[in-house]
């Protein structure tokens, strides 16, 4: 009895652990990607948010993206005026939605979650991705993404 509940828990942890966003949808023809971001030699600044966060951004972009990027808290932000030179700023959306099913037990849950917002500085166009909990793989896919898109 105890195999079965093993097995149950590694093929449900397996299912878990493959959703999540996937890096193939994250390109320019879906509008999560500026067109142009193939030819930006410039340093991408990243918006800090949390120790958490920050840690999982770093880990992200130190270990999938070859480009310059900084990560700035956005009081920082008035420090880099140079848009040529800082053109683009990735920083997360965060929601929220409480979740209620009628006459249910357990009243209501909340859930998290976040999607990533890369600003266009010259042109005033945001780039968004697609909404998960799953910050963390968020970030390494578009990480992934946006140096496959830079590497071209």
């Amino acid at each position: 009895m105890k195999k079965i509940y093993f097995l149950f828990a590694l093929a449900f942890f397996a299912i878990v652990s493959s959703c999540g966003p996937s890096k193939s949808k994250m390109t320019v023809a879906n509008k999560q990607i500026p067109s142009d971001f193939s030819s930006y030699e410039g340093t991408l600044l990243i918006i800090s948010q949390y120790k958490a966060w920050d840690k999982y951004a770093k880990s992200a972009f130190e270990s999938n993206y070859k480009g310059k990027f900084l990560l700035i808290k956005k009081n920082e932000l008035k420090n880099y005026t140079d848009t040529n030179e800082f053109r683009y700023i990735l920083s997360p959306n965060f929601g929220t939605a409480l979740n209620t099913a009628p006459g249910s037990r357990t009243g209501s849950t909340h859930v998290s979650s976040e999607r990533l917002v890369l600003a266009d500085r010259k042109t005033d166009k945001e780039y968004k991705t697609a909404t998960t909990a799953m910050y963390a793989k968020l970030l390494k896919r578009y990480a992934e993404a946006l140096e496959i898109e830079r590497s071209k």
